[in-house]
């Protein structure tokens, strides 16, 4: 009768969470490369009037400058909180960016999500005339049917 060895692989806590770490630090870098990429590459579409730079997407509208400018200052801030030895100052930086980065979306969204649609309702109701309507259009004249 033929024996079988059997060989088992024990792996502890600190191996898996070692080997875990190591998976998130590689994921945080691939996504600062990625993201800081694409805001670069908004960022030079807008400086050199480069259409499919600025608009990337063949459905979407144009993406604006701040988004890239934000894009690349988020993944600077993730680059400056996770990857490599993080120290104090640096984490701080990372703070600042990532608090410029909300400051820049913020302002982005009130420019153009809420006041935009106000100022036009404002507009629309207060100074502008009620549509003329042709006296020869005006219906009540049966005399052509």
């Amino acid at each position: 009768m033929a024996t079988v060895n059997t060989v088992t692989t024990v792996t502890t806590v600190a191996e898996i969470d070692a080997r875990l770490a190591e998976f998130f630090k590689g994921s945080a870098v691939l996504a600062c490369s990625l993201v800081f990429a694409a805001g670069l590459l908004i960022t030079a579409g807008w400086i050199s009037d480069c259409e499919p730079l600025k608009s990337p997407l063949s459905y979407g509208g144009k993406i604006h400058s701040s988004v890239g400018i934000s894009f690349m200052l988020a993944a600077s801030a993730l680059a400056a909180t996770t990857c490599g030895s993080v120290t104090r100052p640096l984490l701080r930086v990372g703070q600042l960016l990532a608090l410029v980065v909300i400051a820049t979306g913020s302002l982005t969204l009130v420019e153009r999500r809420w006041q935009a649609p106000l100022l036009r309702k404002c507009v629309s109701e207060k100074f502008q005339r009620p549509p003329r309507i042709p006296e020869n259009t005006a219906g009540g004249d049966d005399s052509s049917l």
